[in-house]
């Protein structure tokens, strides 16, 4: 019985480890074909060029006003959720940097960007030279693509899937780009 038991747990973990690299699969095929769709701008070199170059203890003030809009947010939400609110989101929900040119803006935001990561669902950087990074079309398309990322709910509604706690279809990209495109 005991062999049996092991043998089992064996199938059992195997076949788990199968649907997990299936829905791995679907979620990369999902992901790619959303990246066809939407054409994101890529950021990856420029916030890893600007976490590079910043040095400890400059733009102190603005990477703690970040900070602390992160963690106050974190704060407003418990209270909220302590409080019995219904609110999901008790505070700002968006943190923007307007500066001039060489002030530090993007090494400001990668930085938050690497401190915050699992909080901060989506971000883009301005260039001024740039068709495609001034452009505010690819600005949405691009927090689009990011928020589908991270929450999928909201990728099944780009996707145009039923979500699963309502019968009822979602705007899928199609109807949606007429909007954004």
């Amino acid at each position: 019985l005991g062999v049996r038991l092991v043998g089992s747990e064996m199938c059992i973990r195997d076949s788990i480890k199968r649907m997990l690299e299936q829905q791995q699969q679907k979620d990369d095929a999902d992901d790619g074909s959303l990246r066809d769709k939407l054409l994101p701008c890529e950021f990856d070199d420029d916030i890893e060029k600007s976490q590079q170059r910043y040095c400890p203890g400059t733009r102190f003030w603005i990477i703690e006003a970040a900070s602390k809009w992160v963690l106050d947010d974190d704060a407003k939400q418990a209270k909220t959720e302590k409080s019995g609110g219904e609110a999901p989101y008790a505070g700002d929900r968006l943190f923007g940097i307007v500066a001039g040119p060489g002030v530090g803006k993007t090494t400001v935001a990668s930085v938050a960007i690497g401190r915050f990561s699992e909080r901060i669902v989506g971000y883009f950087f301005c260039k001024h030279d740039s068709g495609e990074r001034s452009d505010p079309k690819r600005m949405l398309r691009t927090l689009a693509f990011q928020l589908a990322k991270r929450l999928p709910a909201f990728k099944r509604a780009l996707l145009g899937e039923k979500d699963k706690e309502q019968d009822e279809t979602k705007k899928g990209i199609p109807e949606l780009e007429g909007n954004i495109a």
